[in-house]
Protein backbone atom coordinates (compact mmCIF):
# COMPACT_ATOMS: atom_id res chain seq x y z
CA UNK A 1 0.00 0.00 0.00
CA UNK A 2 1.65 3.38 -0.70
CA UNK A 3 1.67 5.92 2.38
CA UNK A 4 2.11 9.56 2.01
CA UNK A 5 4.19 11.63 4.61
CA UNK A 6 3.24 14.59 4.78
CA UNK A 7 5.90 16.16 6.80
CA UNK A 8 9.05 14.08 8.36
CA UNK A 9 9.94 14.70 11.71
CA UNK A 10 14.13 15.98 11.98
CA UNK A 11 14.92 14.87 15.68
CA UNK A 12 17.49 16.98 17.12
CA UNK A 13 20.09 14.51 17.91
CA UNK A 14 21.42 17.28 21.05
CA UNK A 15 24.64 17.88 22.26
CA UNK A 16 24.71 14.55 24.07
CA UNK A 17 25.33 12.39 20.69
CA UNK A 18 27.14 15.44 19.09
CA UNK A 19 29.73 15.48 22.41
CA UNK A 20 30.94 12.04 21.97
CA UNK A 21 33.22 10.99 19.06
CA UNK A 22 34.50 8.03 18.19
CA UNK A 23 38.21 7.85 18.41
CA UNK A 24 38.05 7.46 14.17
CA UNK A 25 36.02 10.26 14.25
CA UNK A 26 38.75 12.47 16.40
CA UNK A 27 41.56 11.01 14.21
CA UNK A 28 39.61 12.14 11.10
CA UNK A 29 39.03 15.20 12.24
CA UNK A 30 42.42 15.65 13.38
CA UNK A 31 43.87 14.54 9.14
CA UNK A 32 40.71 17.08 7.65
CA UNK A 33 42.46 19.70 10.28
CA UNK A 34 45.93 19.19 9.04
CA UNK A 35 44.97 18.77 5.65
CA UNK A 36 43.03 22.89 5.53
CA UNK A 37 45.58 24.00 7.20
CA UNK A 38 49.01 22.30 6.02
CA UNK A 39 50.69 25.24 4.23
CA UNK A 40 50.62 27.15 7.47
CA UNK A 41 51.53 24.40 9.77
CA UNK A 42 54.56 23.89 7.37
CA UNK A 43 55.81 27.02 7.00
CA UNK A 44 56.17 26.93 10.92
CA UNK A 45 57.34 23.62 11.03
CA UNK A 46 60.71 24.89 8.13
CA UNK A 47 60.79 28.30 9.86
CA UNK A 48 61.75 26.68 13.26
CA UNK A 49 63.88 24.11 12.12
CA UNK A 50 65.93 27.05 9.71
CA UNK A 51 66.43 28.82 13.13
CA UNK A 52 67.73 25.70 15.52
CA UNK A 53 69.81 25.36 12.39
CA UNK A 54 70.99 28.82 12.68
CA UNK A 55 71.46 29.27 16.66
CA UNK A 56 73.74 26.03 16.03
CA UNK A 57 75.68 27.79 13.01
CA UNK A 58 76.24 30.86 14.61
CA UNK A 59 75.77 30.19 18.78
CA UNK A 60 79.78 29.67 20.16
CA UNK A 61 81.18 26.21 20.61
CA UNK A 62 81.40 25.65 24.48
CA UNK A 63 84.01 22.72 25.65
CA UNK A 64 83.88 20.89 28.98
CA UNK A 65 87.02 19.89 30.75
CA UNK A 66 86.13 17.80 34.18
CA UNK A 67 88.77 16.77 36.86
CA UNK A 68 88.07 14.20 40.05
CA UNK A 69 88.75 14.41 43.43
CA UNK A 70 88.23 12.53 46.52
CA UNK A 71 87.70 12.63 49.56
CA UNK A 72 90.09 10.49 51.70
CA UNK A 73 90.56 10.47 55.27
CA UNK A 74 92.93 7.65 55.56
CA UNK A 75 95.97 9.71 54.56
CA UNK A 76 95.17 12.24 57.00
CA UNK A 77 95.22 9.32 59.42
CA UNK A 78 98.76 8.51 57.94
CA UNK A 79 99.80 11.88 58.47
CA UNK A 80 98.51 12.37 62.15
CA UNK A 81 96.00 15.16 61.06
CA UNK A 82 93.89 14.80 63.97
CA UNK A 83 92.29 17.93 65.48
CA UNK A 84 94.26 20.30 67.63
CA UNK A 85 92.47 18.78 71.07
CA UNK A 86 93.37 15.50 70.03
CA UNK A 87 89.49 14.55 68.89
CA UNK A 88 89.32 12.64 65.37
CA UNK A 89 86.95 14.17 63.27
CA UNK A 90 84.97 11.42 61.87
CA UNK A 91 84.56 11.53 57.48
CA UNK A 92 80.80 10.72 56.86
CA UNK A 93 78.54 12.34 54.12
CA UNK A 94 77.93 15.50 55.42
CA UNK A 95 81.33 16.27 55.16
CA UNK A 96 81.65 15.59 51.95
CA UNK A 97 78.67 18.03 50.87
CA UNK A 98 80.65 20.98 53.04
CA UNK A 99 84.10 19.91 50.75
CA UNK A 100 81.30 20.44 47.16
CA UNK A 101 80.52 23.43 48.74
CA UNK A 102 83.71 24.63 49.79
CA UNK A 103 84.85 23.78 46.01
CA UNK A 104 81.69 25.99 44.84
CA UNK A 105 82.69 28.94 46.91
CA UNK A 106 84.19 32.37 46.23
CA UNK A 107 87.69 32.07 47.64
CA UNK A 108 88.43 29.20 45.19
CA UNK A 109 86.89 31.05 42.19
CA UNK A 110 88.70 34.23 43.28
CA UNK A 111 91.97 32.23 43.61
CA UNK A 112 91.77 30.78 40.14
CA UNK A 113 91.12 34.07 38.42
CA UNK A 114 93.68 35.37 40.01
CA UNK A 115 95.98 32.99 39.41
CA UNK A 116 95.09 32.58 35.98
CA UNK A 117 94.92 36.18 35.27
CA UNK A 118 90.87 35.81 33.99
CA UNK A 119 90.67 39.22 34.37
CA UNK A 120 91.82 40.26 31.34
CA UNK A 121 90.66 37.26 29.07
CA UNK A 122 87.82 38.66 26.97
CA UNK A 123 85.91 35.69 27.59
CA UNK A 124 85.65 36.70 31.45
CA UNK A 125 85.36 39.90 31.31
CA UNK A 126 84.33 41.38 27.61
CA UNK A 127 80.56 41.30 25.96
CA UNK A 128 79.22 37.65 25.26
CA UNK A 129 79.56 35.62 22.61
CA UNK A 130 77.46 35.53 19.75
CA UNK A 131 75.32 37.60 17.68
CA UNK A 132 73.00 38.10 20.67
CA UNK A 133 75.36 38.97 23.08
CA UNK A 134 77.42 41.55 20.42
CA UNK A 135 73.87 43.15 19.91
CA UNK A 136 73.52 43.66 23.37
CA UNK A 137 77.01 44.96 24.13
CA UNK A 138 76.27 47.47 20.90
CA UNK A 139 73.08 48.62 22.71
CA UNK A 140 75.41 48.98 26.00
CA UNK A 141 77.67 50.72 25.00
CA UNK A 142 75.27 53.40 23.32
CA UNK A 143 73.54 53.92 26.55
CA UNK A 144 76.14 53.75 29.02
CA UNK A 145 78.51 55.87 29.24
CA UNK A 146 82.01 55.50 27.76
CA UNK A 147 84.81 54.94 30.47
CA UNK A 148 87.08 52.27 31.70
CA UNK A 149 85.80 49.65 34.41
CA UNK A 150 87.73 49.47 37.52
CA UNK A 151 89.69 46.33 38.96
CA UNK A 152 86.99 44.98 41.69
CA UNK A 153 84.54 45.17 38.58
CA UNK A 154 86.22 43.01 36.50
CA UNK A 155 86.99 40.83 39.01
CA UNK A 156 83.20 40.73 39.72
CA UNK A 157 81.95 40.37 36.52
CA UNK A 158 84.70 37.38 36.33
CA UNK A 159 83.37 36.08 39.10
CA UNK A 160 80.08 35.72 38.38
CA UNK A 161 81.07 34.35 34.56
CA UNK A 162 83.27 31.71 36.43
CA UNK A 163 80.47 30.67 38.52
CA UNK A 164 77.68 30.36 35.87
CA UNK A 165 80.22 27.89 34.09
CA UNK A 166 81.38 26.13 37.55
CA UNK A 167 79.54 22.73 37.75
CA UNK A 168 80.75 21.07 41.22
CA UNK A 169 78.87 17.63 42.52
CA UNK A 170 79.28 14.48 43.65
CA UNK A 171 79.68 11.13 42.05
CA UNK A 172 76.62 9.30 43.55
CA UNK A 173 77.07 8.13 47.22
CA UNK A 174 80.62 7.79 46.82
CA UNK A 175 83.50 10.15 47.97
CA UNK A 176 84.24 11.23 44.55
CA UNK A 177 83.69 14.70 43.46
CA UNK A 178 83.68 15.79 39.94
CA UNK A 179 84.86 19.30 39.21
CA UNK A 180 83.26 20.10 35.15
CA UNK A 181 84.41 23.93 33.89
CA UNK A 182 82.94 25.30 30.47
CA UNK A 183 84.46 27.95 28.50
CA UNK A 184 84.81 28.59 24.32
CA UNK A 185 88.57 27.37 24.53
CA UNK A 186 88.92 23.64 24.93
CA UNK A 187 92.53 24.38 26.58
CA UNK A 188 91.02 26.80 29.12
CA UNK A 189 88.20 24.68 30.41
CA UNK A 190 90.75 22.11 31.32
CA UNK A 191 92.75 24.86 32.25
CA UNK A 192 90.54 26.02 34.99
CA UNK A 193 89.26 22.66 36.00
CA UNK A 194 92.33 21.62 37.40
CA UNK A 195 93.41 25.13 38.86
CA UNK A 196 90.24 24.70 40.88
CA UNK A 197 91.01 21.53 42.07
CA UNK A 198 94.60 22.26 42.70
CA UNK A 199 93.40 26.28 44.74
CA UNK A 200 90.77 23.60 46.67
CA UNK A 201 93.43 21.28 47.93
CA UNK A 202 96.16 24.90 48.77
CA UNK A 203 93.18 26.71 50.08
CA UNK A 204 92.20 22.80 52.47
CA UNK A 205 96.08 22.76 53.43
CA UNK A 206 96.17 26.71 54.21
CA UNK A 207 93.56 26.53 56.48
CA UNK A 208 94.59 23.84 58.29
CA UNK A 209 97.82 25.05 59.00
CA UNK A 210 96.66 28.32 59.95
CA UNK A 211 93.83 26.26 62.55
CA UNK A 212 97.08 24.58 63.94
CA UNK A 213 98.91 27.68 64.26
CA UNK A 214 96.21 29.44 65.89
CA UNK A 215 95.78 26.20 68.12
CA UNK A 216 99.51 26.04 68.75
CA UNK A 217 99.81 29.69 70.67
CA UNK A 218 96.36 28.86 72.71
CA UNK A 219 98.16 25.89 73.75
CA UNK A 220 101.33 27.30 74.51
CA UNK A 221 99.78 30.39 76.19
CA UNK A 222 97.80 27.88 78.23
CA UNK A 223 100.69 25.46 79.03
CA UNK A 224 102.75 27.90 80.61
CA UNK A 225 99.64 28.91 82.65
CA UNK A 226 99.39 25.61 84.02
CA UNK A 227 103.13 25.15 84.74
CA UNK A 228 103.11 27.43 86.84
CA UNK A 229 100.34 26.28 88.50
CA UNK A 230 101.85 23.04 88.68
CA UNK A 231 104.82 24.65 90.47
CA UNK A 232 102.78 26.53 92.83
CA UNK A 233 101.04 22.89 94.18
CA UNK A 234 104.23 21.06 94.25
CA UNK A 235 105.45 23.89 96.41
CA UNK A 236 102.83 23.74 98.79
CA UNK A 237 103.10 20.23 99.18
CA UNK A 238 106.92 20.57 99.89
CA UNK A 239 106.16 23.25 102.22
CA UNK A 240 103.28 21.24 104.04
CA UNK A 241 105.81 18.01 104.63
CA UNK A 242 108.43 20.02 105.97
CA UNK A 243 105.83 21.83 108.21
CA UNK A 244 104.57 18.73 110.07
CA UNK A 245 107.41 16.51 109.70
CA UNK A 246 105.85 14.18 106.84
CA UNK A 247 108.59 12.11 105.02
CA UNK A 248 107.70 10.67 101.74
CA UNK A 249 109.78 7.29 100.43
CA UNK A 250 109.04 6.13 97.17
CA UNK A 251 105.10 7.91 96.92
CA UNK A 252 104.52 6.60 99.93
CA UNK A 253 104.30 8.28 103.82
CA UNK A 254 107.47 6.83 106.03
CA UNK A 255 104.88 6.53 108.75
CA UNK A 256 102.30 4.56 106.37
CA UNK A 257 105.74 2.21 105.24
CA UNK A 258 106.14 1.78 108.96
CA UNK A 259 102.66 0.48 109.45
CA UNK A 260 102.72 -2.11 106.50
CA UNK A 261 105.96 -3.36 107.56
CA UNK A 262 104.53 -3.65 111.13
CA UNK A 263 101.76 -5.15 110.10
CA UNK A 264 103.68 -7.66 108.01
CA UNK A 265 105.96 -7.94 110.79
CA UNK A 266 102.72 -9.02 112.78
CA UNK A 267 101.23 -11.47 110.68
CA UNK A 268 104.85 -13.56 110.55
CA UNK A 269 104.83 -13.97 114.58
CA UNK A 270 101.37 -14.58 114.39
CA UNK A 271 101.68 -17.80 112.19
CA UNK A 272 104.96 -18.59 114.11
CA UNK A 273 102.95 -18.77 117.33
CA UNK A 274 99.85 -20.36 115.66
CA UNK A 275 102.87 -22.92 114.36
CA UNK A 276 104.50 -23.34 117.73
CA UNK A 277 101.34 -24.13 119.43
CA UNK A 278 100.51 -27.08 117.07
CA UNK A 279 103.82 -28.59 117.38
CA UNK A 280 103.30 -28.53 121.31
CA UNK A 281 100.23 -29.60 121.15
CA UNK A 282 100.66 -32.80 119.03
CA UNK A 283 104.11 -33.86 120.99
CA UNK A 284 101.83 -33.24 124.76
CA UNK A 285 99.11 -35.26 122.72
CA UNK A 286 101.57 -38.26 121.58
CA UNK A 287 103.11 -37.84 125.04
CA UNK A 288 99.48 -38.88 126.48
CA UNK A 289 99.41 -41.88 124.76
CA UNK A 290 101.22 -45.01 126.24
CA UNK A 291 104.53 -46.12 125.08
CA UNK A 292 103.23 -48.56 122.39
CA UNK A 293 100.97 -45.58 120.69
CA UNK A 294 104.51 -43.67 120.24
CA UNK A 295 106.42 -45.93 118.19
CA UNK A 296 103.03 -46.60 115.86
CA UNK A 297 103.85 -46.02 112.14
CA UNK A 298 100.68 -43.73 111.92
CA UNK A 299 101.83 -41.35 114.97
CA UNK A 300 104.84 -41.31 113.44
CA UNK A 301 104.75 -40.00 110.53
CA UNK A 302 102.43 -37.27 111.41
CA UNK A 303 104.54 -35.59 114.06
CA UNK A 304 107.25 -33.83 113.22
CA UNK A 305 109.17 -34.62 116.12
CA UNK A 306 109.34 -38.19 115.03
CA UNK A 307 111.74 -37.53 112.46
CA UNK A 308 114.62 -36.65 114.06
CA UNK A 309 117.66 -38.68 113.99
CA UNK A 310 117.19 -39.82 117.46
CA UNK A 311 114.17 -41.15 117.14
CA UNK A 312 114.33 -42.64 113.78
CA UNK A 313 117.79 -44.72 114.81
CA UNK A 314 115.48 -46.10 118.05
CA UNK A 315 112.72 -46.59 116.07
CA UNK A 316 114.52 -48.87 113.64
CA UNK A 317 115.38 -50.49 116.57
CA UNK A 318 112.54 -51.62 117.96
CA UNK A 319 110.49 -52.31 115.21
CA UNK A 320 113.86 -55.09 114.36
CA UNK A 321 113.49 -56.14 118.31
CA UNK A 322 109.73 -56.40 117.98
CA UNK A 323 110.72 -58.47 114.48
CA UNK A 324 112.40 -61.15 116.13
CA UNK A 325 110.38 -60.99 119.46
CA UNK A 326 107.58 -62.17 117.25
CA UNK A 327 109.84 -64.44 115.49
CA UNK A 328 111.10 -66.08 119.24
CA UNK A 329 107.98 -65.95 121.06
CA UNK A 330 106.53 -68.21 118.15
CA UNK A 331 109.50 -70.74 117.86
CA UNK A 332 110.45 -70.90 121.60
CA UNK A 333 107.79 -69.23 123.74
CA UNK A 334 106.68 -66.18 125.27
CA UNK A 335 108.79 -67.18 128.61
CA UNK A 336 111.84 -67.76 127.26
CA UNK A 337 114.77 -66.56 128.38
CA UNK A 338 115.87 -64.55 125.30
CA UNK A 339 112.37 -63.39 124.78
CA UNK A 340 111.99 -61.85 128.07
CA UNK A 341 115.34 -60.36 127.14
CA UNK A 342 114.02 -58.70 123.83
CA UNK A 343 110.86 -57.23 125.67
CA UNK A 344 112.99 -55.47 128.02
CA UNK A 345 115.08 -53.71 125.19
CA UNK A 346 111.88 -53.17 123.54
CA UNK A 347 111.33 -51.47 126.82
CA UNK A 348 114.01 -49.34 126.93
CA UNK A 349 113.95 -48.37 123.85
CA UNK A 350 109.94 -46.59 124.80
CA UNK A 351 111.25 -45.08 127.60
CA UNK A 352 114.17 -43.44 125.20
CA UNK A 353 111.81 -42.64 122.92
CA UNK A 354 109.39 -40.63 125.69
CA UNK A 355 112.23 -38.80 127.35
CA UNK A 356 113.38 -37.89 123.53
CA UNK A 357 110.19 -36.67 123.31
CA UNK A 358 109.68 -34.66 126.29
CA UNK A 359 112.75 -32.80 125.70
CA UNK A 360 111.29 -31.96 122.59
CA UNK A 361 108.44 -30.88 124.40
CA UNK A 362 110.54 -28.54 126.44
CA UNK A 363 112.33 -27.17 123.12
CA UNK A 364 108.22 -26.30 121.61
CA UNK A 365 107.15 -24.91 124.71
CA UNK A 366 110.42 -22.59 124.91
CA UNK A 367 109.83 -21.89 121.22
CA UNK A 368 105.80 -20.86 121.45
CA UNK A 369 107.17 -18.38 124.43
CA UNK A 370 109.26 -16.95 122.16
CA UNK A 371 106.35 -16.75 119.34
CA UNK A 372 104.49 -15.34 121.62
CA UNK A 373 106.62 -12.31 122.85
CA UNK A 374 107.27 -11.45 119.08
CA UNK A 375 103.91 -11.26 118.46
CA UNK A 376 103.06 -9.23 121.82
CA UNK A 377 105.90 -6.87 120.83
CA UNK A 378 105.01 -6.86 117.18
CA UNK A 379 101.44 -6.28 118.35
CA UNK A 380 102.64 -3.33 120.77
CA UNK A 381 105.04 -1.20 118.35
CA UNK A 382 101.87 -1.25 115.92
CA UNK A 383 99.61 -0.16 118.07
CA UNK A 384 102.19 2.47 119.36
CA UNK A 385 102.66 3.63 115.30
CA UNK A 386 98.63 3.44 114.76
CA UNK A 387 98.40 6.02 117.87
CA UNK A 388 100.77 8.32 116.05
CA UNK A 389 99.68 8.25 113.16
CA UNK A 390 96.44 9.18 114.53
CA UNK A 391 97.76 12.04 116.01
CA UNK A 392 98.71 13.36 112.14
CA UNK A 393 95.53 12.23 110.80
CA UNK A 394 94.43 15.49 109.96
CA UNK A 395 97.43 16.92 108.25
CA UNK A 396 97.92 13.93 106.22
CA UNK A 397 94.03 14.52 105.01
CA UNK A 398 95.55 18.02 104.08
CA UNK A 399 98.31 16.67 102.71
CA UNK A 400 96.65 13.94 99.98
CA UNK A 401 94.52 17.32 99.33
CA UNK A 402 97.25 19.56 98.31
CA UNK A 403 99.25 16.34 96.57
CA UNK A 404 96.02 15.51 94.47
CA UNK A 405 95.50 18.93 93.22
CA UNK A 406 99.36 18.57 92.65
CA UNK A 407 99.43 15.65 90.45
CA UNK A 408 96.30 17.31 88.78
CA UNK A 409 98.20 20.67 87.68
CA UNK A 410 100.88 18.79 86.53
CA UNK A 411 99.01 15.95 84.27
CA UNK A 412 96.97 18.48 82.98
CA UNK A 413 100.42 20.72 82.14
CA UNK A 414 101.84 17.52 80.82
CA UNK A 415 98.52 16.21 78.60
CA UNK A 416 98.79 20.71 76.75
CA UNK A 417 102.64 19.87 76.44
CA UNK A 418 101.52 16.83 74.19
CA UNK A 419 99.10 18.73 72.36
CA UNK A 420 101.19 21.34 71.49
CA UNK A 421 104.33 19.10 69.99
CA UNK A 422 100.96 17.26 68.06
CA UNK A 423 100.38 20.58 66.67
CA UNK A 424 103.95 21.57 65.91
CA UNK A 425 103.86 18.32 64.39
CA UNK A 426 100.86 19.52 62.20
CA UNK A 427 102.49 22.55 61.23
CA UNK A 428 105.88 20.96 60.21
CA UNK A 429 103.84 18.68 57.47
CA UNK A 430 100.35 19.60 57.01
CA UNK A 431 98.13 16.55 55.24
CA UNK A 432 94.55 17.67 53.70
CA UNK A 433 91.71 14.78 53.53
CA UNK A 434 91.31 15.92 49.23
CA UNK A 435 93.42 14.73 46.48
CA UNK A 436 93.35 15.00 42.47
CA UNK A 437 92.70 11.17 41.67
CA UNK A 438 91.99 12.08 37.30
CA UNK A 439 93.04 15.57 36.08
CA UNK A 440 91.07 17.51 33.38
CA UNK A 441 91.90 16.68 29.76
CA UNK A 442 91.50 18.81 26.96
CA UNK A 443 88.23 18.13 25.58
CA UNK A 444 87.73 17.25 21.82
CA UNK A 445 84.15 17.44 21.45
CA UNK A 446 82.04 20.26 22.28
CA UNK A 447 79.56 20.55 25.53
CA UNK A 448 77.18 23.04 24.40
CA UNK A 449 75.16 23.17 22.05
CA UNK A 450 74.63 19.58 21.16
CA UNK A 451 73.49 18.71 17.77
CA UNK A 452 70.66 16.13 18.53
CA UNK A 453 69.39 18.30 20.96
CA UNK A 454 68.99 21.57 19.40
CA UNK A 455 67.54 19.22 16.32
CA UNK A 456 65.13 17.32 18.37
CA UNK A 457 64.00 20.86 19.97
CA UNK A 458 63.76 22.36 16.52
CA UNK A 459 61.94 19.62 15.48
CA UNK A 460 59.62 18.43 18.08
CA UNK A 461 59.20 22.80 18.96
CA UNK A 462 58.78 23.30 15.44
CA UNK A 463 55.73 20.64 15.11
CA UNK A 464 53.92 21.84 18.34
CA UNK A 465 54.05 25.22 16.87
CA UNK A 466 52.78 24.45 13.99
CA UNK A 467 49.99 22.37 15.27
CA UNK A 468 48.95 25.17 17.44
CA UNK A 469 49.62 28.12 14.10
CA UNK A 470 47.01 25.62 12.62
CA UNK A 471 44.61 24.92 15.53
CA UNK A 472 44.34 28.73 16.24
CA UNK A 473 43.85 29.21 12.29
CA UNK A 474 41.42 27.11 12.10
CA UNK A 475 39.27 27.99 14.98
CA UNK A 476 39.27 31.80 13.85
CA UNK A 477 37.79 30.29 10.38
CA UNK A 478 33.66 31.11 10.43
CA UNK A 479 32.82 29.17 7.60
CA UNK A 480 31.23 25.62 7.89
CA UNK A 481 33.84 22.85 6.62
CA UNK A 482 32.08 19.90 8.07
CA UNK A 483 28.76 18.62 9.00
CA UNK A 484 29.54 17.83 12.50
CA UNK A 485 30.38 21.81 12.96
CA UNK A 486 26.11 22.50 10.88
CA UNK A 487 25.02 19.72 13.44
CA UNK A 488 26.76 20.90 16.51
CA UNK A 489 26.15 24.85 16.15
CA UNK A 490 22.21 24.57 14.93
CA UNK A 491 21.18 20.90 16.62
CA UNK A 492 19.71 19.32 13.36
CA UNK A 493 21.13 16.61 11.55
CA UNK A 494 23.14 17.36 8.29
CA UNK A 495 21.70 15.46 5.05
CA UNK A 496 24.26 15.97 3.05
CA UNK A 497 26.98 18.81 1.92
CA UNK A 498 26.70 19.77 -1.68
CA UNK A 499 29.99 21.54 -3.45
CA UNK A 500 29.66 25.42 -4.12
CA UNK A 501 29.15 26.48 -7.34
CA UNK A 502 29.46 29.46 -9.60
CA UNK A 503 27.14 32.55 -9.34
CA UNK A 504 25.90 32.11 -13.43
CA UNK A 505 25.01 28.93 -12.51
CA UNK A 506 23.01 29.63 -8.82
CA UNK A 507 21.13 31.99 -10.71
CA UNK A 508 20.07 29.41 -13.68
CA UNK A 509 18.82 26.76 -11.04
Amino acid sequence: MLQRTDSIRWDNPGPRDTDVLSLAATFASLRALVLRQYPLMLFVLLSCIALAGGYFATAPAKYSGMAELIVDSRKSQQVQQQSPLGVEVPLDSATVDSQVEILKSDNVALAVIRDLHLIDDVEFTGPPGGPLGKAIAFVSDLLLPAGGKSESELTRKALERFQDRLDVKRRGVSYVIEVSFESVSPQRAAQVANAIAGAYVSDSLKAKSQASRVAAGWLQDRMKELRAQASVAEREVADFKAKNNIVDTGGRLLSEQRMAELNSALTIARTQREEAEARAGRVSKILAGDDKDILANDQATVADSLRNDVITHLRQQYFDLATRQAEWSSRYGPDHKAVVLLNEQMREIRKGVRDELRRIAETYKSDLEIAKAKEASAQKILDETIAQSNDTGQAQIALRDLDSDAQSSRALADNFLQLYMVSMQQQSFPGTEARLITQALVPLNRSKPKLWLVALIGVFGGGVLAFAAGLLRDSLDRAFRTGRQIESLLGVSCIAAVQRVGGAATESV
